[in-house]
């Protein structure tokens, strides 16, 4: 779905067609998805296990995966999303653009010259009303990266906003909060929804949600941080295995020898390592309402979240005055550049009030 051509000139453009996929497509989405495997140590595979397309949908309240068909051979050569969310935008409700998920086949990569009419298929897909739109790209992703920031002609204008940071924490099963944390029932609804509007509303990208008690159809989990008795701050955790998986699909020869050990490697602060074939545990800190910033509302979050969970994951955007809280913690990071993607002129999103959910990347 993109790149410069080798392909047979004129007949690309009637040999390809763009098209939106449905759940029929789900098998060969999900054989994109898996067919590049990460390198390393430990060899993963980013996946939407059982059901692609289903696992997309779960992306944003409206979602469109745009597939590019390759007629003569009857496959998906690509495929791109964009998820509509409904989110704050200076202090309102808006809905706006996530553009993800741009994959192509081993053997269709930098050969199509077909990315501009990808592009221009997507956003005639998307009502005219939606005029913000955003993405973000790991920053190791250096031909991406170089691929969608040059100005190319039938190309939409990707404006750096900032990097947006990732943090891997490994589970403390013996990590006490400083302040009381205990789940939210009902009864606090008319806290939270005050809490949520004050909080929700200084940020851009926060979404609105309408019943804080389920996202997408999926019920929610809340938990409250107390100082003296009164909630100061509230959070939720989310399981990211449930529809999309990093799965393990091999170890290095000494890594693969100490694998059946690494049940007892979290007494260490070391994480456990799944039999290949299985996911990696990933919980997300998410929708973290603090008010001020205050350090102590976050680390006892984050120390609550660690007594539960295998491996917890955690997203700040770069300087981020939280950022430093983390920093008391054993952790591996990632770094990804945050972008607003522009067709036309559109408002502009402001770096200082972003909040990315990593829960959603």
């Amino acid at each position: 779905m993109c790149g410069r051509s080798e392909e047979e000139g004129v007949n690309a453009s009637t040999r390809y067609v763009f098209d939106l996929a449905g759940p029929d497509d789900a098998p060969e989405l999900l054989e994109i998805l898996e067919a590049t495997p990460m390198p390393g140590w430990v060899r993963l595979v980013y996946t939407r296990r059982p059901d692609a397309w289903a696992s997309i949908q779960h992306e944003g309240e409206d979602v469109r995966v745009v597939v590019l068909r390759d007629q003569k051979r009857r496959k998906i050569a690509g495929f791109g999303v964009c998820a509509l969310r409904r989110v704050w935008r200076e202090g309102k409700p808006d809905t706006v653009g996530y553009l993800f998920g741009l994959r192509a086949r081993p053997e269709y990569r930098r050969r199509l010259p077909l990315l501009h009419r990808g592009y221009a298929y997507l956003r005639a897909s998307v009502p005219e009303h939606v005029r913000v739109f955003y993405t973000t790209i790991l920053e190791e992703n250096v031909y991406a990266r170089r691929l969608l920031e040059r100005r190319r002609a039938g190309m939409p204008a990707y404006r750096f906003l900032g990097r947006y940071v990732v943090h891997a924490l490994v589970g403390r099963p013996g990590a006490k909060p400083r302040l009381e944390v205990q789940p939210l029932d009902p009864s606090w609804s008319r806290w939270l929804r005050r809490r949520l509007e004050k909080e929700a509303r200084r940020w851009d990208l926060f979404p609105v949600l309408e019943d804080p008690w389920k996202f997408r159809n999926e019920p929610v989990v809340w938990y409250g941080v107390f100082r003296h008795g009164q909630p100061v701050g509230a959070f939720t955790l989310r399981d990211l295995t449930r529809w999309k998986q990093y799965r393990v699909v091999g170890y290095h020869p000494l890594i693969r020898f100490i694998q059946p050990l690494s049940r007892w490697f979290p007494r260490f602060g070391l994480p456990y390592l799944p039999p290949p074939g299985n996911p990696l545990p990933l919980t997300a800190l998410s929708w973290t309402l603090i008010p001020g910033q205050d350090p102590e509302i976050f680390l006892s979050m984050l120390d609550h979240a660690l007594s539960r969970v295998s491996l917890l994951v955690v997203g700040l955007m770069e300087g981020h005055p939280l950022g430093s809280v983390l920093a008391r913690y054993r952790r591996l990071s990632y770094r990804s550049r945050v972008y607003q993607v522009i067709w036309e002129d559109a408002p502009p999103l402001s770096p200082e009030r972003l909040h990315l959910d990593v829960a959603e990347l």
